[in-house]
């Protein structure tokens, strides 16, 4: 799953006569951002794509993001509570009015040019659902990762699903595959966009890759999944846990996406386990390791399997599960 680091280019403007029947509809959940906020709204304002509805869900905030929103007239606000992000977003695409939907978190951004090169791919193939172009990670002004693997980009197998670069955020949805998708899963908080994809694998979801960078995902400690910080690492491993068990044991899906699941099952288990060895509580462990639907053997071979696929895999490679 390495993500080679060459074959990024910035995106061409669209060329004079390209039609313009394609409207956006971006949808941004956030809740007390303001700091970060500011940036992201700029980024979709910078596009030279003008038919664009910019949909803000926010989630109750006090810091002065409403101020801000507020001082944007263009903007869309849906306010109010709602369950965490995936809620928001959910909210977000049934207020929808647009052909294509796309997802931009509040702490980062599109990159210039994004839309109009998603809508140029979309004009260029009219079966196609879906467009992915590559993104990057950074962390104080440095590039720290890059993603931009076709295979990932394609979605075309239960694998880059669950253990690829999901890089929901540089995937455009024409808004009927969506509902043909369904919503987000509100069982997970950080990890839902995996069952997300995976639901869209099974559907034959048919994405068009295209090469421009289109997205940049920010590191910084309040970031739910793009902290860095290894305290908040077994979180995110028992939702994926969770994700691999459900797969792994849905009815009407291929042997191979029970496989993958499987897969990633012992992958999350094992660092699991591993981590409550690292703090010494081998209770914790033991309790993980021999407890559940598998028992004790099964969950071993699980893990056994998930540590073989992962050192073959090379698994501290960009996008993947480390």
């Amino acid at each position: 799953m390495c993500a080679s680091r060459t074959s990024i280019i910035a995106p061409e403007p669209a060329p004079e006569g390209t039609p313009v029947a394609l409207r956006f509809s971006i949808i941004t959940p956030t809740f007390n951002r303001r700091d970060m906020l500011g940036e992201a709204l700029d980024s979709v304002a910078r596009q030279d794509w003008r038919d664009v509805e910019h949909i803000v869900v926010d989630g109750g905030s006090t810091d002065g993001t409403l101020e801000l929103i507020a001082s944007r007239p263009a903007l869309r606000l849906i306010g109010g509570p709602d369950q965490g992000v995936y809620d928001a977003l959910n909210k977000g695409v049934a207020a929808a009015t647009g052909d294509i939907i796309c997802f931009l978190n509040s702490d980062d951004a599109f990159e210039p040019g994004a839309l109009s090169a998603a809508a140029m791919a979309f004009t260029g193939a009219s079966i196609c659902e879906s467009v992915c172009g590559a993104a990057r990670l950074v962390a104080g002004g440095e590039v720290i990762e890059v993603y931009d693997r076709e295979e990932d980009k394609r979605l075309i197998s239960a694998r880059t699903a669950l253990l690829g670069a999901s890089m929901i955020n540089a995937r455009f949805f024409r808004k009927s595959a969506l509902d043909r998708i369904g919503p987000f899963s509100l069982d997970y908080r950080v990890v839902s966009d995996r069952d997300f994809l995976m639901r869209a694998v099974t559907r034959g979801l048919l994405t068009k890759p295209i090469e421009p960078l289109v997205y940049t995902y920010r590191r910084h400690h309040a970031s739910l999944s793009f902290s860095g910080e290894a305290a908040r690492r077994p979180a995110i491993w028992k939702e994926l846990l969770a994700v691999a068990r459900h797969w792994a044991t849905a009815d009407d899906v291929s042997p191979e996406t029970k496989r993958v699941a499987r897969t990633l099952e012992g992958r999350c288990l094992g660092r699991l386990v591993q981590n409550e060895l690292r703090a010494g509580r081998p209770g914790d462990a033991w309790r993980l390791i021999a407890h559940g639907e598998r028992g004790l053997l099964g969950n071993l071979a699980a893990v056994g399997h998930g540590l073989i696929d992962a050192t073959a895999a090379r698994i501290a490679v960009p996008g993947g599960l480390r």
